[in-house]
């Protein structure tokens, strides 16, 4: 009888039983339009709540992260004392991607800051730390989609 019940199944059958006789019922095949149409608004319902939950997680760590970029880096320099060929190292603090000099403790302006390549720092910072996209999703590689990046 399993047999039977798996041959029908594989047919695209349903076997019901109405009290005496024994009547081969066929499910609906193929889907109607209506059926279809049910079944995309479903998936589609899924895979929207699935995706609004990864951008939620996803914006998260991004903004948390991105409070916590270091704009300014110490570079050593070379510096040439007077006429003299001689010369000393120093280190100084640089606005990352740039070489334009600011004070260690002092705060960034937005227009000091627009020199500063962003693109190669989301590149640095977050596209290359997360190559799966499992932190931060596509948002990084977003802000880098811009004309001249």
């Amino acid at each position: 009888e399993d047999s039977t019940d798996d041959f029908f199944a594989s047919m695209g059958l349903v076997q019901v039983l109405d009290d005496s006789l024994s009547a081969v019922t066929p499910v609906s095949w193929p889907p109607t339009a209506q059926e279809i149409t049910l079944k995309k608004a479903e998936e589609e319902e899924k895979l929207t709540q699935s995706l609004e939950i990864e951008l939620k997680v996803s914006f998260a760590n991004w903004v948390a992260d991105a409070r916590k970029i270091q704009w300014k880096e110490e570079k050593t320099y070379t510096v040439v004392k007077g006429t003299s060929k001689s010369s000393t190292k120093e280190m100084r603090t640089v606005m990352r991607t740039t070489d334009i000099p600011v004070g260690k403790d002092t705060k960034l302006t937005w227009r000091e800051m627009w020199e500063i390549n962003v693109v190669s720092i989301m590149k640095e910072d977050f596209i290359e730390k997360d190559k799966d996209r499992k932190t931060y999703g596509w948002l990084p590689k977003m802000t880098t989609c811009s004309k001249g990046s």
